[in-house]
């Protein structure tokens, strides 16, 4: 099943009022706190890290159980990314606590704080990471909010890096990546394995995409520099899809997807 809306919450972010938290070209330029990257940015591969991940956890542990799994995975990798988690700046300790996690979590400074003295500038409620971040990784890797199930939910977890010029390699529900590819969106099928996205098992879809997380971090800086050059077009295209007044969901779209 497709969640229109759930699925139209993520959309939000690319057609909502100014002021708020408006995608639409026009007025993107005009908001301070939610740059886009340039061209240059795009492009340039000299990076620091791989990847990005932005992955807390809940207190509701069956809702983020992968989640988890993802977390404790990437953890091993933790010297080749930018990671958040697993607890909340908000409530320190506590799931750190519920997974008996021996290490303090680290927080991804947002937006609205300087990155280099951590102060915050800005009272602005929802705020993605730091634009630094996306500039100095390839690719963003996270949980979507449904991970299991039969529901198809992409949302500002998947819109926001996509929005900045990233790879990005999520774990949700069944089909999200196809529902993605459904709304124009696309992806480097010949450098990354997206077949996991098809599997409707949930725990043969998590095997699947485990084993390529796998691959993907023991890739070289060199390599990772080779793909982010060579998809330079897929990714510049999917910013500017962001950019477009998305006023409704096109369903025609979405029951094509679904026979």
């Amino acid at each position: 099943y497709y969640d229109p809306i759930h699925f139209y919450y993520g959309q939000l972010f690319r057609n909502v009022i100014p002021n708020d938290l408006c995608w639409m070209y026009s007025e993107a330029k005009k908001l301070k706190y939610w740059p886009v990257l340039s061209d240059n940015d795009l492009a340039y591969s000299k990076k620091t890290k791989i990847f990005l991940s932005p992955c807390r956890l809940y207190l509701d542990q069956e809702r983020t159980k992968y989640r988890k799994k993802l977390f404790e995975e990437l953890f091993k990798f933790k010297h080749q990314g930018f990671m958040s988690g697993p607890g909340r700046s908000e409530i320190p300790g506590v799931i750190e606590q519920i997974m008996n996690w021996p290490e303090a979590s680290q927080f991804l400074v947002p937006e609205t704080f300087d990155i280099n003295t951590q102060q915050k500038i800005l009272n602005y409620g929802f705020i993605p990471p730091n634009t630094q971040y996306y500039k100095e990784s390839f690719i963003s890797i996270y949980g979507e909010t449904l991970e299991t199930g039969l529901y198809v939910a992409p949302t500002e977890k998947s819109l926001i890096p996509l929005w900045r010029g990233h790879l990005i390699f999520p774990f949700a529900s069944y089909r999200t990546i196809k529902a993605l590819r459904s709304q124009g969106f696309k992806f480097p099928d010949n450098y990354i394995d997206y077949s996991y996205d098809l599997e409707p098992n949930d725990e043969l879809r998590w095997t699947l995409y485990k084993k390529e997380l796998n691959r993907l971090l023991e890739l070289s800086m060199n390599k990772w520099q080779e793909i982010w050059t060579q998809t330079y077009q897929i990714r510049l295209d999917n910013q500017q899809l962001c950019m477009v007044p998305y006023p409704h969901l096109d369903m025609s779209k979405v029951l094509a997807m679904l026979e």
